[in-house]
């Protein structure tokens, strides 16, 4: 048994790195230039050397390594893209280039390889020949014996269809041993192993045993395939946020629920959590940026789709630590290669393309080195193991009341109608959807009774008013006569005149970003607008968004969103596609903008300019309305802060002939005589102007020592991103608080009113407040409590100095004399 040293390029997540580690190996060297990727690295492999770009690797760092790990791009080779670029024409697979400029300068003695089927195949073209006929062309010019095979995850017992390709080479050893030698062709010894449950191979094969428990995996966005039962679809960089399970036990009602990202993670064969570090990114010297569960969510799904996973790369890992405890015994049944890159315009279907499983030993006595390939024999499957299987709904644990939006399920049956005829009537079951006689309809009964009442909202109320005015008019005929001013206020609220800022934007809703695809080059961008929800907010939704066309974008799942520019423009989107201001305006200022900079950057500044100037007839903030009362008087200076006793000391020295010294700092009444005759620079008289119109962080400010508790989030200027925090104390001589970053962070001089502030959703009760204000107070006397300790300490120091010879103390504190 041998512990291999490996180094390991374009790591990923780490997914073949964890399955070698566990085998016995280890992993000496790491690259990878994703940020997110290395931030799991960093937390799952701590202690290990991490580069950031494979061109930064040079030979000689591979000097005490024994095996070569890649896991190289696969978007250009992949069949999930459709355009499939290949190694000449893309950009990203072709990096694997530098794995044999490394190999060349420095020969190390195992190579291992992973990547898409899609390796194998042509592409369409058919010009451009597959990459592998690239990968083994360099492995044959530097001397390495290799072999290749298609390998499922299904063979481990995982309910998870993965199919990928291996490349194991070698410069003395036999690469065939190591992945070819071991191939599960089971007739029913699943069961005389004595496991728990049939292998996969017995469990598909009729006549089946039913299971326990029905299940299915969807994806929401794919109509080209079928529901894969009692598997899970392979995992894409896209399809793992859509995708969900249908789940029926016996009888009962058929469920329907996301894929949770735990059980997406130990699909992949990583413990739940694995890939939680990933998000969001953390930057030498910046701030943390706020956390967001959902965008922390997708990105762990993306990042699973690019992973190899762990009991695949154990396996390997495994034969590598004994690669010549089982031999290759189907060299016989091998069949050679015709030519050196088998075309897909061959008429024999067995030599058509490359195989699922070839090599090449390099046995060729001075003919060409591809004259040494083989094609392995159709008992080389892609099934090495014979594992016990687990059906998908036995393996989930924590895919549970995950419900899916009414327009996913509804959208997907009727692709998946359109493209198959036979649909499980489970799964039908699971998708809850409606029907009528002519199409596939999803009426939610909320959603239905939603959309009658806003389209009849209007006449209703309308109609109730009239006839409440002619009930009236017969008794009292004076008081259904109006002023002309109440007349024009009527007016003006009916026109939503009051739900306007200056600058003719709503005061209602949330400022959010958009996912927006632009007029100029069709390019999408993430743009500022503020979201109307349209039910909460169907007052003021525009009359041009209300009409019949829209009447099905009236629910839970939809948004109105009008955008910072000149003509005030709106559009519905899902509500999935709207992201918090200021959760994401880190992430939506890091976007390359170049043609739409400076409207881009005039939207930005209105939306921030909104956040910070609410009006204050808007929907009611719990600081804006207790302040509402004292916001209309005459300002005031505080008469608390230093600035108002400077100047009331001033006032009363001018007012006065100085005569003679004074022995008392003047009477009450002489300083508010001070006050009143100049005009203040107390920070209050400011603030209460800008509370006027409605400026949060100045409401926030009039709250004073009450505002202790308060949870906000502050935009910084530097980072250009939001952070949040909370008010913990209140400086009544400098008129400034103490702010609490979640990050560790503390601004012991913040001035909210010339700060961007937003108020968090959670506003702190009485409760909350004394409790901050009783920390405070703890904090001071530990504080002070620590001060005559340490005064103590010295004084008692004091009584026993040093001796100037000697200049030590005992472990007492007593000062050592020199003895003569």
């Amino acid at each position: 048994m041998v512990s291999l040293r490996v180094a390991s390029l374009f790591s990923g997540v780490g997914g073949l790195d964890l399955g070698l580690q566990q085998a016995g190996h280890r992993i000496e060297l790491m690259v990878e230039r994703d940020a997110h990727c290395k931030q799991v690295l960093s937390a799952r492999f701590p202690g290990v050397a991490l580069l950031n770009d494979v061109a930064e690797v040079l030979p000689f760092m591979l000097e005490n390594i024994d095996c070569v790990v890649a896991g190289f791009p696969c978007n250009d080779c992949s069949c999930e893209n459709l355009k499939r670029p290949g190694l000449e024409l893309g950009g990203a697979t072709r990096s694997v280039s530098h794995v044999f400029r490394l190999l060349e300068a420095r020969r190390v003695p195992w190579l291992l390889l992973e990547n898409v089927v899609g390796l194998l195949k042509w592409h369409s073209d058919g010009e451009q020949r597959p990459a592998i006929d690239y990968v083994v062309n360099e492995l044959e010019n530097l001397g390495y014996r290799w072999a290749y095979r298609v390998v499922d995850l299904l063979s481990f017992g995982t309910p998870h269809k993965r199919r990928r390709v291996f490349v194991v080479a070698s410069l003395h050893g036999d690469p065939r041993d190591v992945l070819l030698s071991q191939s599960a062709m089971c007739s029913g010894e699943c069961v005389q192993l004595g496991m728990n449950n049939e292998c996969y191979e017995c469990f598909i094969t009729p006549p089946r045993v039913p299971t326990k428990m029905f299940s299915a995996s969807i994806d929401l966005g794919e109509k080209r395939r079928a529901p894969c039962c009692d598997i899970m679809h392979c995992f894409t960089t896209s399809n793992g946020r859509r995708t969900c399970v249908a789940t029926q036990i016996g009888k009962q009602k058929a469920e329907l629920s996301m894929l949770a990202i735990e059980d997406a993670e130990r699909l992949m064969g990583f413990p739940p959590g694995y890939t939680e570090p990933c998000y969001p990114l953390m930057r030498p010297n910046e701030r943390a940026p706020v956390f967001d569960t959902d965008l922390q969510t997708m990105k762990r799904f993306s990042l699973l789709g690019l992973a190899c996973s762990v009991p695949q790369s154990r396996w390997l890992g495994e034969q590598l630590k004994c690669p010549y405890n089982v031999k290759f015994t189907y060299d016989a049944l091998a069949t050679p290669f015709e030519k050196p890159c088998p075309g897909p315009a061959t008429r024999d279907r067995s030599s058509k393309a490359w195989p699922l499983a070839a090599y090449n030993m390099l046995n060729v006595n001075g003919d060409p080195k591809w004259t040494g390939r083989q094609r392995a024999p159709n008992e080389v499957s892609e099934f090495p193991l014979i594992r016990g299987f687990t059906p998908l709904g036995d393996f989930l644990e924590f895919t549970k009341n995950k419900p899916v939006r009414y327009e996913l399920r509804e959208g997907y049956l009727r692709r998946l109608e359109l493209a198959h005829e036979n649909i499980d009537s489970t799964i039908l079951a699971a998708l809850d959807v409606k029907r009528d006689s002519t199409q596939v309809t999803l009426p939610s009964p909320s959603k239905k009774s939603k959309i009658d009442i806003l389209e009849d909202i209007d006449a209703e109320d309308d109609e109730q008013a009239a006839n409440e005015y002619d009930d009236d008019s017969d008794e009292d005929e004076g008081e259904s006569e109006e002023t002309e001013a109440a007349k024009e206020k009527r007016h003006r609220d009916e026109n939503n005149e009051n739900d306007l800022d200056e600058h003719g934007m709503t005061t209602h809703g949330e400022c959010s970003w958009v996912k927006w695809k632009g007029a100029v080059r069709g390019k999408t961008m993430y743009w500022p607008c503020v979201a109307l929800h349209p039910l909460r907010d169907h007052a003021v939704i525009p009359e041009g968004a209300r009409v019949a066309a829209f009447s099905p974008k009236f629910t839970e799942d939809h948004r109105l969103v009008i955008f910072f520019d000149d003509r005030r423009s709106f559009a519905w989107v899902k509500a999935s596609e709207v992201y918090p201001f200021d959760k994401f305006y880190g992430e939506a200022m890091k976007q390359p903008v170049f043609s739409s900079k400076a409207k881009f950057t005039q939207s930005v500044e209105s939306a921030r300019a909104w956040c910070n100037a609410r009006n204050l007839e808007a929907p009611v903030n719990p600081i804006v309305q207790r302040n509402n009362a004292h916001l209309f008087t005459d300002p005031s200076p505080c008469y608390e802060c230093d600035v108002c006793v400077t100047e009331a000391h001033k006032a009363m020295a001018d007012s006065k002939p100085q005569t003679r010294s004074r022995r008392s700092s003047g009477t009450e009444s002489e300083l508010a005589a001070g006050r009143s005759k100049m005009k203040s620079k107390c920070a209050q008289m400011k603030i209460i102007e800008l509370a006027r119109h409605g400026q949060i962080g100045a409401t926030l400010a009039l709250r004073k020592d009450k505002a202790v508790g308060q949870r906000i989030v502050v935009l910084w200027q530097r980072d250009n991103a939001f952070y949040s925090g909370t008010i913990t104390a209140f400086d009544p001589h400098t008129y400034s608080f103490r702010v609490d970053y979640d990050d560790g962070d503390v601004d012991l001089n913040f001035k909210p009113w010339t700060e961007s502030v937003m108020v968090a959703q959670y506003v702190p009760s009485n409760v909350d407040s004394d409790i901050a204000l009783a920390k405070k107070a703890n904090a001071a006397s530990a504080l002070k409590a620590k001060i005559i300790v340490h005064t103590a300490a010295d004084a008692a120091l004091d009584e026993n100095p040093l001796c100037t010879k000697t200049m030590r103390r005992d472990d007492a504190g007593v000062a050592i004399q020199l003895k003569l």
